[in-house]
């Protein structure tokens, strides 16, 4: 893979700019910039002795093949070589994305948005940033808008498992449009960055999502219980429910979340029992699945009322910040953590929505630039065009789509022949984008990965 050239057709300012807002100074850099070229040997990451060489300075340990490079030139915006799964360990494409040091450098948490679940040019660039930051940023936990119990298989399978972890992690992902083969790429290839690593050292893969799909957390509790309690197993199976009763069956969402509270409280109260029968891995675990469990019960009451957007403000979102939360507490403070998700629920100032209280919910992004501030990175997606696949009434379908000729993502299709943008400077004001209601995209994004063509994934049989 070779480094893409850059050009820039010709383009009327004036005649593409939105009803949202007019083209801000840094967007009309962004064109005069892909025009000239982009190189500025002025703004190198300073005290990067990679930026200013071109060497990686750790020749014998050195899977990027960083060594190699040439020359980084640092102007924004930053053309990326159009990629395939094939291309994972290409060191032109980990030479290119040397564009993400001066962004990444002492972050703590960095969220790679996406616009969208059902395109399958997202995970591949999840998966290609992620090699990258394993191995250049130090990071060494990776978190996906997923379960925790329906990662646990895959990081097992990650970390040197058995191939059939990969499908136990599928079963409580069935008629969803988590249930890819892209996401199963994508997990196969956290594994192979994972086998990059110095001996001794893993990646774990992991999930921060409460139980929606509350299948596989509730498979994992009890059979915690089988070790830690076995007389109160066949209890607790009876009080939680599947998620897979089927219409016919009336399950009271609002109660099953409060039988789960209990169970969370059980287990706190008797934690150096359970541990002395299990571990304390495990004990965290079965908590942690005992809270997403109670959280995702009463998500179902009110989506299954056809309100999701009250069950994700109230339950869902807040759940997601607790995990999050715990997960950058129990990391080293210099470690960097990944997140993989939706750009809205990473968005800095999003609100999520309206809780049932009628408050306003914060997204989980907007929660962490509270906290973390500049510590928190945001690298969303946007697609030009291509198609996607959803699910509707049931059905899965691939369409195709376009985004609207004043949306940002066709403003910036049309400054420029690449295929691959990673932009930084992004512009102000309200802009719309497809699949995405208007937000201020600079208030936001820290940067934006612009994919020109995307194709729809492929829903596994």
């Amino acid at each position: 893979m070779g480094w893409a050239s850059m050009s820039v057709r010709a383009l009327s300012l004036g005649s593409t700019a939105p009803r949202f807002a007019q083209l801000s100074g840094s967007l009309v850099s962004l064109c005069l910039c892909l025009a000239m070229g982009c190189v500025d040997d002025g703004e190198l990451d300073e005290g990067s002795e990679e930026a200013e060489t071109g060497e990686s300075g750790d020749e014998d340990g050195d899977p990027l093949g960083l060594g190699e490079c040439p020359e980084l030139s640092t102007g924004d915006p930053a053309a990326l070589p159009v990629a395939g799964w094939e291309d994972l360990q290409d060191p032109d494409l980990a030479c290119a994305l040397r564009a993400l040091d001066a962004l990444v450098a002492e972050r703590s948490i960095v969220c790679l948005g996406e616009n969208g679940h059902g395109v399958a040019d997202s995970n591949l660039w999840h998966a290609l940033v992620i090699r990258y930051l394993v191995h250049a940023h130090g990071a060494r936990v990776v978190a996906t808008e997923s379960l925790r119990a329906t990662t646990a298989p895959w990081n097992d399978y990650v970390q040197g498992g058995d191939p059939s972890l990969l499908e136990a992690g599928f079963e409580g992902l069935l008629n969803s449009l988590a249930n890819t083969e892209e996401n199963a790429a994508f997990v196969e290839s956290m594994r192979t960055i994972g086998e990059e690593l110095p001996e001794g050292e893993t990646l774990k893969l992991t999930g921060y999502d409460v139980a929606v799909q509350p299948i596989l957390a509730r498979a994992a509790i009890l059979e915690f219980l089988l070790d830690a309690a076995p007389e109160l197993h066949d209890t607790w199976a009876e009080q939680l429910p599947t998620g897979k009763e089927g219409d016919e069956v009336v399950i009271d969402w609002l109660a099953a979340g409060d039988f789960a509270d209990e169970l969370l409280a059980l287990l706190e109260d008797n934690a150096a029992d359970y541990i002395a029968a299990t571990d304390e891995q495990r004990q965290a675990d079965a908590m942690v699945d005992a809270a997403d469990l109670a959280d995702g019960y009463r998500f179902l009451h009110w989506y299954r009322q056809d309100n999701f957007n009250v069950g994700n403000a109230t339950y869902r979102e807040p759940g997601m910040i607790r995990n999050v939360e715990r997960m950058r507490a129990e990391l080293p403070e210099d470690e960097l953590l990944i997140l993989v998700s939706h750009n809205r629920h990473c968005a800095r100032e999003w609100i999520i929505g309206t809780d049932e209280q009628g408050q306003d919910s914060p997204a989980l992004g907007n929660h962490l630039d509270k906290v973390f501030g500049e510590d928190y990175l945001l690298i969303a997606q946007a697609y030009e065009q291509g198609s996607y696949t959803r699910r509707t009434d049931g059905v899965f379908e691939t369409v195709a789509f376009s985004a609207n000729p004043t949306y940002l993502e066709s403003v910036i299709g049309g400054a420029t022949e690449e295929g691959v943008l990673l932009i930084d400077d992004l512009p102000g004001g309200i802009w719309e984008m497809w699949s995405q209601s208007p937000l201020d995209v600079s208030a936001n994004f820290d940067a934006l990965l612009w994919i020109r063509d995307v194709v729809g994934t492929t829903i596994r049989e």
